[in-house]
């Protein structure tokens, strides 16, 4: 069965509480922390799942606070206990819900049907004593409330009420601060010398059409035209404009009253008869007469074109040099910072380090290679952001400890520095060369030479000593010949009777 409203919930000063509510600016605003730390703390503190501060306006029931519940941030005011609260005009108490539920019918879904059985909720009165809103708690059991509890819950009220002034305060002091600037900028208005030298584009246009009342030199070179636009509308005086956004934002500036503020937004002039692409940082600020209607917009216009080419340069050839240290055969890396972030490597240098790019990009080098020390690295790697000049090493021993076994290798490194558009060095491209088998290689043919040449020596010893002894073998045989002749010559002679 559909549920009715039968329950009279309008207290009797409603009018004089809704222009108070409407005075706070609360209703329909962002969660805060500030009410929501207190709702957590009310939640924790009774002991209870749910906490809520909520402002009751004409129909609805704006809940700006919702801890340990998850309910869209209106419902209908019939349909709230906060209702009933704010009725009562005093802290309200409901220790079983689902027994008091049928004499409240409502057109929609009760506190009861989403199971809650405890409610005690307290008005959020303000200072001139009109309750505006209700901090309450509900809970899924039956449960008492103590005149302690009472007093707690009505203080936390109290606390409620107060950062809802403090807010107040904040919105009307911002206000008044922005009403500041309003009169100074009129006053700017008539002060036509003052805009004509000021050092920035300025330019005043009045009424919905736009028409240039001032524009001073800076401006008219920014638009590359000359004061003959001055009485002419924007839309006459720069036709180029047409199809672009900016005559649909001035026309939304003077209809809300809200400056725009522009960052780099790019525009094509016609300028001194050139079509021009063109980069700005603007302000179309409006500026009120006495009864706050917008009469006119100022605007404030500092020409960025050249320093957003310069950037998309650097971006440009910051995107090739990436491209040639991932396409180089040699190893390379680019590090950030005199911490050695490691920005962008190749493949070359992951194979050496054996690690792949999502290990290492982003962390320092000094975190990879803790305690890494060699004649090349640290110190004359960091000496390139202070001196600015490349430097080069040749075949470095270079030991990662970090590596299996602590490998080694023979590195020819470069250092060179990248200057930034600010004339400094925040970044060094480092390139590798592994020449470990190169130096192997001749290290080998150098130990290999030097035993050829001791075995060569050696042999040229033996050499030698082999014809000495053949000399001496030599010498030998002519003795023996000698006596051998001797002994012969000696038996020749002798009698025959004898031999």
């Amino acid at each position: 069965m559909e549920k009715m409203v039968v329950m009279d919930n309008i207290p009797a000063n409603e009018q004089q509480r809704l222009e108070t509510l409407q005075r706070y600016q609360i209703i329909d605003t962002p969660p805060e922390q500030s009410f929501d730390n207190i709702g957590k703390v009310a939640t924790q503190f009774f002991d209870l799942p749910v906490a809520m501060i909520s402002f009751i306006d004409t129909e609805n029931v704006f809940i700006k606070t919702k801890v340990g519940i998850d309910v869209v941030s209106k419902i209908p005011r019939s349909n709230s206990l906060c209702s009933i609260t704010l009725l009562n005009n005093e802290l309200t108490v409901f220790e079983n819900i689902p027994e008091i539920d049928h004499c409240f019918p409502v057109d929609g879904p009760s506190a009861a049907d989403y199971g809650f059985k405890f409610y005690a909720g307290t008005p959020i009165v303000s200072a001139n004593g009109l309750s505006i809103g209700v901090i309450c708690l509900m809970g899924m059991e039956v449960r008492g409330f103590s005149e302690k509890e009472e007093e707690l819950l009505k203080k936390l009220a109290v606390i409620v009420m107060d950062e809802i002034e403090l807010l107040l305060q904040g919105k009307l002091e911002a206000e008044k601060d922005l009403l500041t600037a309003i009169h100074h900028a009129q006053l700017n208005f008539n002060n036509q010398s003052l805009i004509a030298h000021a050092p920035v584009a300025i330019a005043i246009l009045t009424g919905r059409e736009l028409t240039i009342e001032i524009a001073n030199i800076k401006i008219l070179e920014v638009w590359g035209k000359t004061d003959s636009v001055i009485g002419k509308s924007m839309k006459d005086a720069l036709p180029e404009l047409e199809g672009q956004p900016y005559l649909q934002i001035f026309d939304d500036v003077f209809t809300s009253g809200k400056p725009f503020y522009g960052n780099e937004l790019s525009a094509t002039l016609v300028r001194n008869g050139v079509i021009e692409d063109v980069y700005f940082n603007f302000v179309y600020q409006p500026l009120k007469d006495v009864s706050g209607s917008t009469v006119s917009i100022m605007i404030v216009a500092t020409e960025v074109t050249e320093h957003i080419k310069a950037r998309k340069l650097l971006e440009e050839s910051e995107k090739q040099l990436e491209n040639m240290v991932m396409s180089s055969t040699a190893g390379m890396v680019i590090y950030k910072g005199r911490n050695l972030i490691i920005e962008t490597v190749n493949q070359r240098i992951l194979d050496i380090w054996e690690k792949n790019a999502e290990e290492v990009v982003g962390m320092s080098l000094f975190d990879l290679f803790p305690g890494h020390v060699t004649e090349a690295y640290p110190g004359p790697m960091l000496n390139v952001f202070d001196s600015r000049e490349p430097v080069s090493f040749t075949e470095i021993e270079v030991v990662f400890p970090a590596l299996p076994e602590d490998r080694s290798f023979f590195l020819n490194v470069s250092y060179f520095p990248l200057i930034d558009e600010a004339g400094e060095v925040n970044h060094i491209m480092v390139s590798l060369q592994d020449v470990t088998e190169i130096v192997k290689a001749r290290k080998l043919s150098e130990q290999t030479a030097i035993e050829q040449k001791a075995a060569n020596e050696a042999l040229i010893k033996a050499i030698e000593e082999f014809a000495k002894a053949n000399k001496e073998l030599l010498a030998n045989n002519k003795d023996l010949k000698q006596t051998h002749e001797i002994l012969k010559n000696t038996l020749s002679e002798l009698p025959s009777s004898s031999r």
